[in-house]
């Protein structure tokens, strides 16, 4: 029996090692700096930017409300989530979100809708 075990430990090993190996050879693909653009992309053409909303403190995300055409909550990251309804912002920001540090990289960012949004109305 302890042939049998050195054995099966030996593949293992055998095993871990080749991992190991074919892990490092794939690292050395892995570019360490940023990567150049080789100009092969096409350019993005027949699209235009356009200004929907002004005076949002840093917006962040977007989800589209099923509750009419043109609603929409918008995340900005100081903390607020704002309701557009009807292509208007409202006034004041939606109520009832935790208090949130916006520093560095901290703040509210995405918002998405539950799946079952129209029977419960929770948003994430």
């Amino acid at each position: 029996m302890p042939r049998q075990t050195s054995r099966r430990h030996l593949v293992w090993n055998v095993l871990v090692l080749l991992l190991l190996v074919a892990a490092a050879a794939w690292m050395t693909r892995v570019p360490s700096g940023p990567i150049e653009p080789t100009g092969s992309a096409p350019l993005a053409t027949g699209w235009r930017a356009e200004t929907l909303l002004e005076n949002l403190e840093r917006p962040w995300s977007v989800v589209w409300l099923p509750t009419g055409p043109g609603d929409m909550l918008i995340t900005e990251r100081p903390g607020r989530l704002r309701l557009l309804r009807d292509g208007q912002l409202l006034p004041t920001p939606v109520t009832g979100l935790p208090d949130l540090p916006a520093a560095g990289q901290a703040g509210l960012m995405d918002v998405s809708l539950h799946p079952d949004f129209t029977a419960n109305r929770w948003v994430y």
